[in-house]
This record gives structure tokens, sequence and C-alpha cells, in this order.
């Protein structure tokens, strides 16, 4: 915001058409009307940022709809064993009715989208927003897919890292792995079975 706010441009969205954008850097003056907003904060800001914005919003009569593209979750033990994900967060800080707060999350890339590559995005959340903005938002080039299943999509979002850190981290045990291929017997398997166990986190 402060790079546009300077000289109108931005250097990392090269030839990109200047369009009827008004940025702004008090939080207040960027949330207290508006009709949509988009949340691209980290999760572990969410909640101390959309705590601030309910504050604003306390005496708003219309909710606004609230789009998260946030990744990541949190455990809570209190009272119950639990998995609380950025749209939970973002409910209980602003008192938005959950109804009213989708998550658009890929598998996709910001560069990709900007070069007009293909990609793919679902919206999910209640039928009464997430159709209009699936069809508002899709493009030749991004094809935007929609689903009710909200909270099951933020989870697989936020475990996908960890998904792929642990691939990337048992392919680096490969090579250590490869003698315990060579022959399917029983004792190289538990003999494999034993390094495994052994190797380092």
């Amino acid at each position: 915001a402060d790079e546009i706010l300077r000289d109108g441009f931005c250097l990392n969205m090269i030839d990109t058409p200047l369009c009827p954008l008004k940025v702004v850097t008090n939080l207040q003056e960027a949330v207290w009307d508006a009709d949509i907003v988009i949340n691209g904060l980290p999760s572990t800001e969410t909640r101390v940022v959309f705590g601030e914005i309910g504050r604003y919003w306390k005496e708003r009569v219309n909710a606004p709809v609230i789009i998260s593209l946030t990744k990541g979750i949190e455990a809570s033990l209190d009272p119950v064993p639990r998995i609380i994900t950025p749209t939970q967060m973002i409910s209980k800080a602003t008192k938005v009715p959950l109804d009213n707060i989708l998550y658009l999350g890929g598998p996709n890339i910001a560069s990709e989208i900007y070069n007009k590559e293909y990609a793919n995005a679902r919206i999910c959340g209640t039928d009464k927003w997430r159709k209009p903005l699936a069809k508002f938002l899709r493009q030749p080039h991004f094809i935007v897919w929609d689903n009710s299943d909200l909270i099951t999509h933020e989870v697989m979002g936020g475990l996908k890292n960890v998904y792929a850190i642990g691939a990337g981290k048992l392919c680096s045990y490969v090579p250590l792995l490869l003698p315990c291929f060579d022959h399917y017997k029983f004792v190289k398997a538990i003999h494999c079975s034993k390094l495994w166990i052994s190797l380092p986190p």
C-alpha cells in the first residue's frame, strides 16, 4: 500500500493497468463501511486484526461479506479438543455470522494468476454468497469452483503445507532407504523400519 501511495505504481506488478483503487493505510477507514472485506493476513495475525475490526463494526446494521484467503489452523483444548480455522476466528472476533464468511483457496500461485496462466480455485461457504462470487471471479484462465464445505477446505488448505514439508523430509531420506528395497525379504523390511525410526526428525 505504501508503494502505491507513493507514486501510484507497484513495482512487482509490472504493466498492471491503473485501476480505480482507493488505497488507505488506516484500518478503520478501509473497513468502516465496506460491503466485502478480503482477508489476506497470516493466520497468526487474523484474530488480533479482526478483533480490532470488530470494534469498528459494533454499530453496523448489515454484516459485510468476508472472503478469507488465509491458510493455517489453531488447536484448542478448552473446553474440548478442536481445530479453529481462520473463518471461525473472524466470526468470533467480529460477530459476523459464519454464513457471511467464505474461504477462497487454491491450488494456485498468485503470479500465475497475474500472468494469466491457467489456474483454479474453490470458494467455500453458503449458497447465498459462494455461487454468485464464484461466477463473478471466474475468468477464462482462472476457474473458480464452489463448495459448501467451508471448514474441511480450510483445514485441508492449512494442512497441505504440513504434508508438503513431510513429503520433502521423506524424499531427503530416500538414498538411505534404497538399500531396503533391493530385496523384499522380511528381515530387510524390519531393518528398514528400525532405520526409519532411528532417523533424526
